[in-house]
């Protein structure tokens, strides 16, 4: 499915440097023990969405570059990304190159979207086991590892006992903009930049738009509906546009009912 406006704009939001910190400091266990400075200014200036942009950046602070969607890999063939980027740890002098997903999960209308009680972070680790042979292995796998964050949705569930979790579900909620800033600068002490208050405005600005377009197509059903079945009554044409309905709605009507015949 293709991604929506909201979508992308989800990805533009997750890309913030501020955002990207925290889930390296709550995810990725060589950052656990660094603050959330340390980490933003190891987070490389290569931050790349796999998707067209909405607008500009607007700060440094969580600026990104734009990129295709996906990388050819000799012999590997397409590796596809939402979000990429780089991030330098001192400690171990090793360099890591990030690959973040937002998947669709339990609702395909939905980012991110899990159960009330589906809050969780799994760590996925390769293994290799030589079952011919006795070569030995001459490199460290254990340093690939994948990393699953299970985002619940739902007005009334209760906060996760994770920090991470809880931050993005309160960023991704559909409460105020306000009480959305409130929360994130006083709780978990975010600097609202022109850039991330731009984001988080337009996805909840998308949001009342996906609200108000569902109502419409509910109201545009049920008009159908009820041609449909004056039809079935044997109402005529002339009858049901004079109970206010249009032309267009009773051929729409119409042929729904051949379709379905």
């Amino acid at each position: 499915m293709a991604p929506t406006p909201y979508d992308t704009n989800i990805k533009f939001l997750l890309a913030d440097k501020q955002i990207l910190a925290r889930i390296l400091k709550y995810a990725v266990q060589e950052f656990k023990d660094m603050t959330i400075e340390d980490i933003m200014s190891s987070i490389g200036k290569d931050i790349e969405i796999g998707t067209r942009p909405l607008d500009a950046g607007l700060s440094n602070m969580g600026r990104v570059n734009v990129s295709c969607t996906e990388d050819n890999i000799p012999g590997e063939g397409k590796i596809f990304f939402d979000i990429r980027f780089t991030a330098y740890h001192k400690e171990t002098e090793m360099k890591f190159l990030i690959n973040l997903e937002a998947q669709r999960l339990s609702d395909p209308s939905k980012c991110l979207d899990n159960s009330e009680d589906g809050d969780s972070i799994e760590e996925i680790n390769l293994d290799r086991n030589t079952v011919y042979g006795n070569k030995r292995n001459l490199y460290d796998i254990d340093l690939m590892r994948g990393i699953i964050i299970n985002v619940r949705t739902g007005e009334n569930i209760k906060d996760s006992q994770n920090v991470l979790i809880s931050l993005l579900e309160k960023l991704l909620s559909k409460m105020s903009i306000e009480e959305k800033k409130r929360i994130l600068t006083e709780k978990y002490g975010m600097i609202m930049t022109t850039e991330l208050e731009g984001r988080m405005q337009t996805m909840c600005n998308w949001s009342e738009a996906i609200k108000e377009m569902s109502f419409e197509e509910g109201v545009k059903k049920e008009r159908l509906n009820a041609i449909e079945r004056m039809i079935q009554a044997n109402f005529t044409k002339e009858q049901i546009i004079s109970c206010g309905y249009t032309e267009n709605e009773f051929a729409e009507a119409e042929n729904l009912l051949c379709i379905n015949a």
